[in-house]
């Protein structure tokens, strides 16, 4: 699969200070994560771009879909925890 320049758009508004420097959105966003999914976001890159994510659906596009994918690093993850439709990109 390829992707269309015209289909990536690049916001910087939620790196905040810049790399390794935590936001205080990207704090709010780890910290509703944590709370609605019991989700271990971090600040250097999960947490901001869940925060972007977040205020970008705010005002959805028509059509559109947002994938938020958290590879939780390099960590090993079980199969099992895996859900169905997404096991064939984890083998």
């Amino acid at each position: 699969m390829t992707v269309a320049a015209a289909n990536v758009r690049i916001d910087g508004r939620f790196v905040g200070a810049g790399y390794g420097a935590p936001s205080a959105a990207g704090a709010d966003a780890i910290a509703r994560a944590h709370d609605r999914e019991g989700w271990e976001l971090d600040p250097v890159y999960t947490g901001k771009a869940l925060a972007e994510l977040l205020d970008d659906a705010r005002t959805p596009a028509a059509g559109s879909t947002r994938l938020f994918w958290n590879t939780m690093s390099s960590r090993p993850v079980a199969l099992a925890d895996v859900p169905p439709s997404f096991r064939r990109f984890a083998k």
